[in-house]
Formats: C-alpha cells, sequence, structure tokens
C-alpha cells in the first residue's frame, strides 16, 4: 500500500536513515497518513520526521499545524509520566523498596499507564509486602480509594496518570512457560540487588519487552508505537553493553525457553522492515513468513478500537458471547502460537 510506504519512510526520515520521500504525497494521502499515525501512536514521533523534510514535500499547512499541536500535546504527556515515574522511584528507594520503570518513557511516546516493578530490599515476601506498602504510601498520604489487586500488581493513579505497581513483572499463560520465566525474573532481581547499581541488567528489558509486545499481539494488538520503544530497547542494549554479542546469545536462550524464538524472529522482521534497523541490533535472525504476519496484525492493530466498540454490543450474549467473540478475532493466531492461545481460552472459560 502506498501510503503505508511513505508511513515507513517518514519513520525512517525521523530515525536518521534516509532525508526525503521517494516522492510528495497527496493532501488526501497526507490525511490518511496522519489517521494511521494515531492508531499507530507515533503522531509526535512522525512529526520530528516532518520537520527533517524538504519543503516541497511538508504536509499541507492546516495538517501541519494540527500535527504540530498533537506533537506538542504528546512530548508533555510524556514529560510528566516521565517525571512522575522519576519521583515515584526516589519515593521507593527512600521507604527500603527497589523499583525499575519497565517500559521508559520516550521524548514523544504516549503511554496509558506506568509500569513499574517493585521489589523490598530486604528481601521479604513479595506480593503481602508490596501491597501493604502501596497502600500506605498511595492511600493513606492522599486519601484515595484502596488500590485494585490484580494478578501481578497493584492499580493505582499518580497525577491523573494510571500506575501499575508491580510485584510481578507479567505472566506467560502457558504454565511451564511462566514458570520458566517467574523464575528468571527471580534470578535477575537477584542479580540487581546484590550489585553495586540496585538496576536490573539490559538483557531483562530486552526479554520483557519482548514478553510484552507477545501479550499485547492477542489482547489489544501491538503498534508501531510499541515496536519503536522496542527498536530503541535493543539499540540501546546493543550500544551499552559491551557483552551484547555474549548477552545475545544469552538472551535468545531464555526467549526460546519461554516459547518466544518464533515470535522474536517475526519482530526483527518486522524492526527491519518498518525501521530499518540493522543487523548489528539483531537479538535473532529475522523471520519474513512469521513477521510478515505480525507486521498484517500490527497495520491492523487500531481496528482493536472497534473489536472493544463491538464487545460490549455483545454484553447479553454474556460471558460466553464475550469469549466467543474474542476467539473468532485471534483465531489467526491459533495455528501460529497454539500453546499461549490454548491456555489463554482455557483462563477465560474458566472465569
Amino acid at each position: 500500500m502506498k501510503v503505508e510506504r511513505y508511513l515507513y519512510e517518514l519513520l525512517r526520515v525521523a530515525i536518521g536513515d534516509r532525508l526525503r520521500l521517494s516522492s510528495c504525497p497527496t493532501d488526501k494521502e497526507w490525511n490518511t497518513i496522519y489517521y494511521i499515525c494515531e492508531l499507530q501512536e507515533v503522531i509526535g514521533f512522525v512529526f520530528t520526521g516532518i520537520l527533517k523534510l524538504p519543503e516541497e514535500q511538508m504536509p499541507p499547512s492546516e495538517l501541519f499545524a494540527k500535527w504540530q499541536k498533537e506533537a506538542q500535546v504528546e512530548k508533555g504527556k510524556g514529560e510528566k509520566v516521565a517525571e512522575i515515574c522519576s519521583k515515584a522511584c526516589e519515593t521507593h528507594e527512600k521507604n527500603s523498596f527497589y523499583s525499575s520503570v519497565l517500559m521508559p518513557c520516550g521524548e514523544f511516546s504516549d503511554p496509558k499507564d506506568v509500569d513499574i516493578l517493585c521489589w523490598s530490599k530486604e528481601k521479604k515476601e513479595g506480593q503481602r509486602t508490596i501491597v501493604e506498602y502501596v497502600n500506605f504510601q498511595y492511600v493513606s498520604s492522599t486519601h484515595h480509594i484502596k488500590p485494585k489487586v490484580v494478578r501481578n500488581f497493584t492499580d493505582i493513579e499518580s497525577g491523573n496518570i494510571p500506575m501499575e505497581v508491580r510485584f510481578k513483572s507479567d505472566y506467560l499463560n502457558c504454565p511451564w512457560y511462566n514458570n520458566r520465566f517467574e523464575a528468571w525474573v527471580r534470578e535477575m532481581i537477584e542479580k540487581a540487588s546484590t550489585s553495586n547499581k540496585n538496576k536490573l541488567p539490559y538483557e531483562f528489558y530486552v526479554v520483557y519487552q519482548l514478553l510484552h509486545l507477545y501479550r499485547k499481539l492477542f489482547c489489544e494488538g501491538i503498534r508501531l508505537g510499541h515496536l519503536l520503544e522496542y527498536y530503541y530497547t535493543l539499540q540501546k542494549f546493543s550500544v551499552e553493553c559491551l557483552e551484547f554479542r555474549e548477552k545475545r546469545g544469552e538472551v535468545m536462550q531464555v526467549i526460546e525457553r519461554l516459547g518466544m524464538k518464533k515470535f522474536a524472529g517475526a519482530v526483527m522482521y518486522v524492526l527491519q522492515t518498518v525501521f530499518a534497523m540493522p543487523d548489528e541490533y539483531l537479538i535473532c535472525k529475522s523471520d519474513a513468513r512469521h513477521g510478515s504476519f505480525v507486521l498484517n496484525m500490527t497495520m491492523m492493530a487500531g481496528e482493536y478500537t472497534r473489536y472493544i466498540e463491538r464487545t460490549r454490543t455483545l454484553s447479553h450474549l454474556g460471558r460466553i458471547g464475550h469469549h466467543l467473540y474474542w476467539l473468532k478475532r485471534n483465531r489467526p493466531f491459533i495455528t501460529q502460537y497454539p500453546a499461549e492461545m490454548f491456555f489463554d481460552l482455557y483462563k477465560r472459560m474458566k472465569g
């Protein structure tokens, strides 16, 4: 599709991989590009690419002004979220807890919430200790409603931004893969707690953010904005980790043990196709066959909004009807990722 090609080129201009578009889009194509950028959550980042274009390739003045306004709003929100994350981590540190922002907020990212992994310096029991701390820190002091405890986090709000303080980083539906993941996370936390920096190693974020994409694929759809965050995580891992080649092998061993090797290859293909990611940033060989499938589902991710609206209209059918519609929506994943899909369906039907 011509419009998608223009979008990929704009993303590459923003990254610095190219200087201009292959041709000039029409006014109608520019408006379509803007619409896709909204769905894919890359409004602000693509605007940085537009600013680098030669004058003759600029979008219509009215659309440019609208784009600029939205980019500024997105940038302001990103700065606010970064400040909230910094203050939260400082507060946790003062109260004898280590913490780490799981999805770092970029300059033009538009986070819907904040994920912070928290664990006790004194190695006390995880969930109970974190929940008690959150109740005291965020409820007693601010008079907020008691936070909801979900499977692996407590749900609160800070500065009108939803925040998930996690006592477990995330989970996989397949039980044996999930047990391996939880054991690996405990190992990473132990490593961080005994180091001088008290920070999780780079390889944790490479694996965690891939798993985050993996879960989004089945639940709400991956957006280009999510993939862009992973692009910069891999770039940082490649540039700042001096033992990258050795660590890359270790990372892929973990990913393979978690049943995500096929998905990792697919993501590498998408990152190279869309963002022209250099080979030195790859953690494994790209997989064109599965990558084409993931890219296609990514470009359809905006349709998830319609999916949500559709499931609301099925409320009269009850839980069974909702899950049947979910199964219809996720049918393409069954042959690609059978283990995750089977156990996801099992958990949904179980309640």
